[in-house]
């Protein structure tokens, strides 16, 4: 028994290793150009998908009622405001906190973030500026944002991990104009 065992092993890696030599001699054809295009395509399409699963989850979970907007931004306004509804180029202060979609805390835990930004000027992240213009003032918000919109692979290298769905507690503070 050990030694028909012991043979079947040999000749079962004999073919393993001829096999591994053949692959290696067969010459590689090049992908063109546009079947690279169409398989990075296909493989954003899967995250995004995945990513939309898990955002709509989140929600359904919290049994919060939620909007998506058409680039894959979710959000829910939980407390309405009655000020000045954010437009692109207008001045506004944001209160906020980020976190993952599993709650860990990547920016402001105990004691939230201000910072002033002009939505639509592009120097936040994508989401971020696109959420803050579903706001007005007095808002109060959660935006769930994929990678795509946010820090996408690299994540932003201190906090938020590669490839990260991120929440953001936003409080919509004040809208004035910019000169």
């Amino acid at each position: 028994m050990k030694r028909n065992c012991v043979t079947h092993s040999i000749i079962f890696l004999g073919l393993l290793l001829a096999g591994c030599h053949n692959a290696k001699e067969q010459p590689q054809l090049p992908i063109d150009a546009s079947t690279l295009s169409n398989r990075i395509q296909s493989v954003n399409k899967e995250l995004i998908n995945e990513d939309k699963h898990h955002i709509v989850r989140y929600f359904e979970r919290r049994n919060w009622p939620y909007k998506a907007t058409g680039s894959g931004l979710y959000y829910y306004i939980y407390h309405q405001g009655n000020g000045k509804k954010a437009v692109s180029g207008c001045d506004v202060t944001i209160s906020y906190s980020i976190s993952l979609l599993n709650g860990t805390i990547c920016y402001g835990g105990d004691k939230p973030v201000e910072k002033s930004i002009v939505p639509g000027m592009g120097k936040e992240v994508s989401g971020l500026e696109e959420g803050i213009l579903q706001m007005k003032e007095g808002d109060k918000a959660i935006l769930v944002i994929p990678p795509h919109l946010a820090h996408g692979l690299l994540g932003d290298e201190e906090r938020i991990p590669a490839r990260s769905i991120i929440v953001y507690n936003i409080t919509l503070l004040k809208v004035s104009q910019t000169q």
